[in-house]
């Protein structure tokens, strides 16, 4: 006798998988460092981002809720940000959508400028959230490091 064995459908089947980017700017550490952690400014030039506010901040930690959105569909998540001055900046997901959020920005100033490393990971809970960002994720991820460098250009480029 045969039995037929099914897998376990599990939460886990839409993960989404970690992007992570190594590349050099032109610029210094702290500039580019001011640019990532200046969380007000989002919703003026990141894709997706809707809204943004600052629950509290230190120099070493801010609470904010940022609202994105990707066609009809809108979330509002809180995130804890651990700022490593002019350094690093790691976000610690609170509440919101997710199962799980992972972001990290790393500057490490080099001789042509600031080698920038960003990671990042999560999972929504929503299933048709995330197989409309699953679908279109590496090109989320390529448009999100392209805002932040088209920003730090208008900011910081020299004549």
């Amino acid at each position: 006798m045969h039995s037929l064995r099914l897998k376990p459908w599990r939460l886990n089947a839409f993960k989404m998988a970690a992007r992570q980017s190594t590349h050099v700017l032109p610029y210094f550490p702290d500039q580019l460092y001011d640019l990532v952690a200046d969380v007000r400014k989002y919703p003026d030039f990141l894709p997706f981002c809707v809204a943004s506010r600052i629950l509290s901040e230190s120099e070493t930690e801010i609470l904010a809720d940022l609202k994105v959105g990707y066609k009809v569909l809108r979330e509002t998540f809180r995130s804890r940000v651990h700022l490593t001055p002019k350094t690093s900046l790691e976000v610690e997901y609170v509440t919101g959508p997710f199962h799980y959020l992972k972001n990290r920005w790393e500057f490490k100033k080099i001789p042509e400028g600031t080698e920038v490393t960003f990671l990042i990971d999560f999972q929504f809970r929503n299933v048709l959230f995330q197989k409309a960002m699953q679908t279109a994720f590496e090109d989320m991820f390529k448009m999100l490091l392209g805002a932040f460098e088209k920003r730090a250009h208008a900011l910081y480029r020299q004549g």
